[in-house]
């Protein structure tokens, strides 16, 4: 583990529709804290993928600051309400703003999840800001511009560093007028 993250495991018990015996399995997931620098304060993450995404956050140049599941957002699934809370709002130094939610893939397609995200979206597209769900996809995006970034504060005189490309198009799924950053 990183030197900023703790970890704490959780077990998930299930019982099996099969026998009925009770399943006891080591989730595919970590939580706990980190120390962030931008923001002067402990951040919570829930998933190993957030935790990166804030390290990730922190050496990103263009980000001023963000904030863990910073409001909630009303939205309605299967005729039942329910407050959703996006995992980052990020705040770049452009005065820019997105609001992020990190996912694996293969939760992109749950109806209750497009159900949060559409209500996130509206909400975001009322204050102008910019929703996406970041995927595996985007994180390789966003490690590759943390890398490139990097890459020109070594070289940054020198002629080679002209014209680098920049990563894109940070997350695949839905709605589709939310998943391109400005700023990957």
């Amino acid at each position: 583990l990183p030197k900023t993250c703790a970890s704490r495991a959780m077990i998930w018990k299930d019982i099996s529709t099969k026998k009925g015996k009770m399943n006891t399995k080591m989730p595919h997931f970590r939580e706990g804290y980190m120390i962030s620098e931008k923001n002067k304060r402990e951040m919570h993450y829930r998933s190993g993928m957030e935790c990166e995404v804030y390290e990730l956050l922190e050496r990103w140049d263009e980000v001023h600051a963000y904030e863990e599941e910073p409001f909630s957002v009303k939205y309605s699934f299967l005729g039942i309400s329910h407050d959703y809370f996006p995992d980052l709002r990020i705040t770049f130094k452009d005065g820019t703003v997105e609001v992020w939610e990190v996912k694996p893939s293969s939760q992109t397609q749950i109806g209750k999840n497009k159900a949060k995200w559409e209500a996130c979206h509206q909400h975001c597209l009322a204050r102008q800001w910019r929703f996406m769900v970041l995927t595996e996809k985007g994180m390789d995006k966003l490690r590759a511009k943390i890398k490139d970034q990097q890459r020109s504060k070594q070289t940054s005189h020198h002629p080679m560093n002209e014209g680098a490309a920049t990563a894109q198009a940070a997350c695949d799924e839905v709605p589709p007028e939310c998943q391109q950053s400005d700023h990957l």
